[in-house]
């Protein structure tokens, strides 16, 4: 990975875990408030429709990766997001107190962005016919 390539992943993963994640969970508590499983079940899937989907791929798009690989990428990286998520939310927005919350969510944002960015990379590396060699 090249130096400019790996300073932009990491200003990308810093802007969401410092940002972008904490505004959206504050707009999810403030639209379903509580921890009724109705709330915490609309949060945590407009977690996934918001974050999972144009989040993702503005992330894999923003790190290089063609519009092409961002949308044959996106199936695999939705069943992840569902895999990774959608229990993290669940447990999170049912059990963890909300002025916590930040603190375990940017733990699990940061393995998320590696992941994220691992998945533009490859993406990056067949665009160029480097399939199958990751550094």
């Amino acid at each position: 990975m090249s130096t400019s390539r790996a300073v932009r992943a990491a200003a990308i993963g810093g802007f969401w875990s410092a940002v972008l994640v904490p505004a959206v969970y504050r707009l999810l508590d403030g639209t379903w408030p509580g921890t009724s499983g109705r709330a915490v079940v609309f949060k945590s899937l407009a977690d996934i429709a918001l974050l999972g989907t144009f989040g993702n791929a503005a992330s894999m798009g923003l790190r290089g990766t063609s519009s092409t690989d961002v949308c044959a990428a996106m199936p695999g990286v939705l069943v992840n997001e569902m895999r990774v998520w959608l229990p993290y939310n669940l447990f999170a927005f049912s059990l963890i107190p909300a002025h916590i919350r930040p603190t375990t969510t940017v733990l699990l944002t940061f393995g998320w962005s590696t992941y994220i960015s691992h998945t533009a990379h490859n993406s990056h590396d067949s665009d160029q016919g480097l399939k199958g060699h990751t550094t």
